[in-house]
């Protein structure tokens, strides 16, 4: 029981960094949501059920924009359909550490920062479920928080000060991923993945260039492992 303690605030203080910069971006969306008009119960409804920032972005702009329940629900699919990949990958590591209701729990919790501080601490220890909550957590936690938040204190913030801090969350996530592409095989699928999602980004409208970027990138790493590494 301590040792799932201990692992559970590691895990906390593994995504602390990247839970502080969500926490800008979720204000950065609950102030969005109060200029579009939405409730504050959506907003809140929103975060403590879908939990996926993109998803929650796109979905305030094409229902400001006038799209259908369909719609909307198709376009949020389309964007997260990345999660295949990271849940995936994810699963081959834990599947035998974690039982069948720990990782159906885990699925609604992963996200892109989630994966990125736990996937990287495989490395150094074995799978612990209690450092993946940790994480997950933590960052659930701090967007739900941020949200309410910015929706809150938004009227306050100038326009243009709200439009600068979106840039925060990127620019930190990038930063916590660099230092992982370390190998030739990460490298070739950085440069295949940023180079197929920014020619996607230009000539397809939509949100193809991720799922386009993250296949393309994957793809592109595992042709270039040695051949005996592949699986």
């Amino acid at each position: 029981m301590k040792s799932e303690a201990k692992s559970f605030w590691r895990g906390a203080a593994d995504i602390l960094p990247l839970a502080v910069s969500a926490a800008v971006f979720g204000a950065v969306y609950g102030m969005t949501s109060r200029r579009f008009g939405f409730p504050l119960w959506s907003v809140a409804a929103m975060s403590l059920m879908i939990f996926a920032g993109s998803s929650q972005f796109m979905a305030a702009n094409v229902l400001y924009g006038g799209a259908g329940p369909l719609s909307t629900v198709a376009t949020i699919g389309i964007v997260n359909l990345r999660m295949l990949l990271l849940s995936t990958a994810l699963n081959e590591r834990v599947k035998d550490r974690f039982s069948l209701r720990q990782r159906l729990i885990g699925a609604f919790f992963l996200t892109d920062e989630s994966f990125v501080t736990y996937y990287g601490s495989l490395g150094e220890t074995a799978p612990s479920a209690g450092r993946y909550m940790g994480a997950s957590l933590t960052i659930y936690i701090f967007w739900i928080c941020s949200c309410v938040a910015g929706y809150q204190f938004g009227a306050f913030l100038p326009e243009r000060v709200a439009a600068l801090l979106s840039f925060a969350f990127p620019a930190t996530f990038a930063a916590m991923v660099a230092p992982q592409i370390k190998t030739k095989p990460a490298v070739v699928a950085a440069l295949v993945a940023a180079v197929t999602a920014v020619i996607c980004y230009l000539l397809i409208p939509g949100k193809t260039y991720i799922i386009a970027g993250c296949f393309a990138g994957s793809l592109a790493g595992v042709l270039a492992q040695p051949r005996g590494d592949r699986v």
